[in-house]
């Protein structure tokens, strides 16, 4: 019993404290606690705080005017969570923000591209050795040549998502006539994510690779009935390129 009360305590303190509200801490202290110190303590994990969430959603700043006022709005309202990192807090943030109801389309794309990104770390953390293998893959053929064949085997980056843009805002400058709203691949390149925009048969090959690879340029094209090999290979090599799939057997024998 005695346990269950010592862990409440803690519990009502440790919400207490993450408040900007800390009077509401210093009423739960113990007479020999110093209000002073617990002030100092508090004030310095709420400027951590602020300065955490500032950093890591410095790319959706761009859109708003007044986002360090938002910021502040959002830790006055928002306690932080046991065992919260900076990241799953941003992405608390992120939507709350969504959940207001009053964002515009552009800074609307700012947050689905900031949420993406978030979940593509997220996907490199679960799936971390998949993520190395793919990546010791694309270095290892990184100077084949452009001699991509029917039999050449495709693998597909597994650390990827598709996000939906509605605006012209964040589209590359080569795709700004995309037809809107417009599917956004994001994926892992290194340390970097990356995103490119497809058209719709494009993405069609690309689900169609998702769901069996790895396999052959062959195969592929056989199991999109695409009647052109040579147009498949043009677009594995561009994906190549860009780090979406990686090869093994590109060279001829």
């Amino acid at each position: 019993m005695h346990d269950d009360a010592y862990r409440k305590q803690l519990a009502d303190l440790v919400e207490a404290m993450s408040r900007p509200n800390r009077e509401s801490a210093v009423t739960l202290l113990t007479d020999d606690s110093a209000p002073a110190a617990v002030k100092m303590f508090v004030d310095g994990n709420l400027d951590k705080r602020l300065d955490k969430l500032a950093a890591q959603l410095e790319f959706v700043r761009d859109a708003f005017e007044d986002f360090d006022d938002l910021l502040k709005q959002y830790i006055r309202n928002t306690p932080l969570e046991a065992l919260d990192t900076s990241q799953t807090d941003g992405e608390r943030m992120l939507r709350w923000l969504t959940a207001s109801g009053s964002l515009t389309l552009v800074q609307q794309d700012y947050i689905t591209v900031q949420r993406t990104r978030h979940a593509i770390e997220r996907l490199a953390l679960e799936h971390r050795q998949r993520h190395v293998a793919f990546q010791l893959l694309r270095r290892e053929d990184e100077d084949a040549d452009d001699l991509l064949l029917p039999e050449t085997v495709v693998h597909l980056n597994p650390i990827r998502a598709w996000a939906r843009l509605q605006t012209q805002a964040l589209l590359d400058q080569e795709n700004e006539g995309c037809e809107l709203p417009c599917d956004t691949m994001f994926f892992a390149d290194g340390g970097d994510i990356i995103s490119v925009q497809l058209e719709l048969e494009g993405q069609v090959l690309l689900n169609d690779l998702a769901d069996n690879q790895p396999c052959s340029i062959g195969d592929w094209a056989e199991l999109s009935r695409v009647s052109e090999v040579d147009t498949l290979i043009e677009l594995a090599q561009d994906l190549v390129e860009l780090g979406l799939i990686a090869v093994e057997n590109a060279k001829a024998d």
